[in-house]
């Protein structure tokens, strides 16, 4: 999800299951934000930070592990520009579990995270972190990484779990 360009890369596990999710997100409203970032728009906001999704588990969710991030590039609409997130499985579930085997979609999030180094984006992993090196194995040797948050039981990206790779992480250019 988000701008194909962004600056900051964050790579995460899998999205979860909140209560009215599938209601939320099949919106027509929700379905244009989403469509866009399939249809490889290099400008689609992340989606989840515009003001119109707000009140939504996801605008919940993702307001609360930005908000340090999203106060430093004056807002959500703001953040939004700036920021990507790959899933290792892009696929909604209650818990993580690691595929047996990956699917042929998720090629697609390993060769984003490949293009993100090329751009020279700032990457930082989330979750499953042994996954993301074992699926792009040159992740590890990419200077521009945060190899793990300070609570790796954490997804927030504020100030006190980037700690001093928060610096870092600011170099939210604009895309």
């Amino acid at each position: 999800m988000g701008s194909t360009i962004a600056p900051v890369v964050i790579l995460l596990a899998n999205p979860g299951v909140g209560v009215g999710d599938q209601r939320q997100q099949t919106t027509p409203a929700a379905l244009e934000q989403i469509y866009a970032g399939f249809q490889k728009r290099r400008n689609a906001p992340y989606w989840p930070l515009l003001d119109s999704f707000q009140d939504t588990n996801a605008g919940r969710w993702w307001t609360s592990k930005t908000r340090d991030l999203a106060k430093e590039v004056g807002g959500r609409q703001e953040l939004a520009k700036r920021l990507q997130a790959i899933e290792v499985h892009g696929y909604h579930s209650e818990k993580w579990a690691p595929p047996m085997s990956n699917f042929p979609s998720q090629g697609y999030g390993f060769e984003l995270v490949r293009r993100a180094m090329d751009r020279d984006a700032f990457i930082i992993i989330g979750r499953a972190q042994s996954y993301w090196y074992s699926a792009v194995p040159e992740l590890r040797r990419y200077p521009r990484h945060i190899r793990r948050l300070v609570s790796s039981q954490s997804a927030y990206l504020s100030r006190a779990n980037l700690g001093p790779n928060y610096g870092k992480a600011l170099t939210l250019r604009s895309a």
